[in-house]
């Protein structure tokens, strides 16, 4: 099958959805290929990383080298309230050029995801996804957006039965978009197991590097140290020492580069526990972060990186909501009350203090529940069988 993911957000050094299910679409003898804009017009979320699309051309050649996915990259002309907008000309000329079999169009609330809906109904073959939450619809012109949204698409989405995929089990495509239950399907966000794995040995090396004792209790936190991501409320919760013998050394990825992010940074370095910076990672390097931690924390939203962490065996700590508190409960990790420091420390003092048997069990119970029910092998099997029965339904309809 010649599959054509059209995606907005795709750089091949992030791991955001599209990355490892290409790769894996592809590694199952697809013919698969990446439409996204030129560097110019990178994801504007990469800014944060410190990341402006200066080396992409070598990034995306050594991503095709590595998987066998071909990258497409189009002229843009810009953004429109947040959106990409495409010169529309190239963008269809790339389609055609390619002449898919079948297109997965990612983030149906795109413009790019809008206009194709519209323009290629009677031409190829379609199935798209989102990522949205509806805890996270918050902007003041949403509720107008829902009532454009379903009289100019989601009345093409009815007409032409096009699946809506939802990366998180969440109602926000149905509720707010008026997507009926019939035409959306769950299939949940994961990992790359193959790059993201369990290696017990990656701590010992740490500790010895940083000359930290034996029984040093390790956190992690990957995430961007923003307003939205609650920075603030992660290093409170850090700030003063922990209970208990034990050591904690906090591990912590990111830039801090904005007024908000310096705040926080001044923050943690007043903290009474060991703390240690690093550059955001590229995808490739961020499994030895995971490894090397006793839990790895997301201070506020859900998190990808949930799958990735849980993959190398570690436990998560994230905020309360029914997406987290559904994914922490096999035993894998805990929730604690939305914006609250005391109960974020309480959760993580209760890792601390666990039974090393009982956290052991936990460890396991992390691994299990991720590489059995959300390794991307298995995901981007359940993406191309929804492509497969888009080109049924094309060819039964046209």
């Amino acid at each position: 099958m010649k599959i054509l993911h059209v995606d907005d957000t795709f750089h091949p050094n992030f791991g955001y959805q599209c990355n490892p299910l290409a790769k894996f679409q592809c590694k199952a003898g697809n013919e698969v290929y990446i439409i996204s804009p030129e560097a110019k017009y990178i994801y504007g979320v990469y800014h944060s990383f410190g990341e402006y699309g200066e080396h992409l051309a070598e990034d995306d050649a050594k991503y095709e080298a590595n998987t066998g996915v071909k990258i497409i990259r189009v002229r843009a002309k810009g953004y429109i309230m947040g959106r990409l907008n495409y010169y529309k000309k190239d963008l269809l000329n790339a389609i055609n050029e390619i002449n898919p079999d079948v297109i997965l169009v990612h983030c149906m609330e795109t413009l790019t995801a809008m206009y194709l809906m519209r323009k290629l109904r009677r031409k190829y073959p379609m199935a798209f996804d989102s990522h949205m939450l509806s805890m996270a619809s918050k902007n003041k012109f949403s509720k107008l957006f829902d009532i454009g949204y379903k009289i100019l698409f989601t009345s093409v989405i009815k007409k032409e039965k096009y699946t809506v995929i939802k990366t998180q089990n969440d109602d926000y495509v149905n509720k707010h978009l008026g997507v009926p239950e019939n035409l959306s399907k769950f299939i949940s966000f994961g990992t790359d197991v193959l790059l993201f794995s369990v290696d017990r040995d990656a701590k010992i090396r740490f500790l010895k590097e940083k000359e930290l004792p034996e029984n040093t209790f390790v956190i992690t936190s990957t995430g961007k140290m923003t307003e939205a991501k609650a920075g603030k409320l992660f290093a409170k919760t850090v700030k003063e020492k922990f209970d208990g013998e034990r050591p904690v050394a906090v591990v912590v990825v990111a830039e801090f580069t904005g007024d908000y992010e310096k705040q926080v940074k001044e923050e943690l370095d007043n903290s009474k526990n060991k703390i240690f910076y690093y550059p955001v990672q590229q995808y490739t390097d961020l499994p030895y972060f995971y490894q090397i931690a006793d839990v790895t924390v997301f201070p506020k939203q859900c998190s990808m990186s949930f799958y990735d962490a849980q993959s190398c065996g570690c436990p998560v700590i994230s905020e309360k909501g029914h997406v987290n508190e559904e994914r922490n409960s096999h035993g894998n990790g805990f929730c604690f009350e939305c914006g609250s420091s005391e109960d974020f420390r309480r959760q993580i003092q209760k890792l601390i203090d666990m039974p090393e048997d009982e956290y052991e069990k936990m460890r396991t119970n992390s691994y299990e529940f991720v590489t059995k029910n959300y390794s991307y092998e298995d995901i981007a099997s359940q993406y191309t069988e929804v492509l497969s029965d888009a080109i049924k339904n094309f060819n039964k309809k046209h």
